[in-house]
């Protein structure tokens, strides 16, 4: 229901805690394509962080291209 509301209200949503690929195929099945939680990454340190971020960022431009 809170996808169906952000939906309609035009307002992005992040799904937190996903740890599993089941979860995020549900999701994205409920057109939920943002995500944070395990399944992405544990915490990590912030240069780590950006690091992982500029790394995932290469990844999805290569392919994309």
């Amino acid at each position: 229901m809170i996808l169906r509301l952000a939906r309609d209200l035009d307002v992005a949503t992040v799904a937190e805690g996903v740890e599993s690929s089941a979860q995020r195929d549900a999701l994205a099945s409920l057109h939920c394509h943002s995500a944070q939680g395990y399944l992405i990454s544990r915490p990590l340190p912030v240069a780590a962080a950006r690091d992982y971020i500029y790394a995932t960022v290469d990844r999805a431009e290569a392919t994309s291209g």
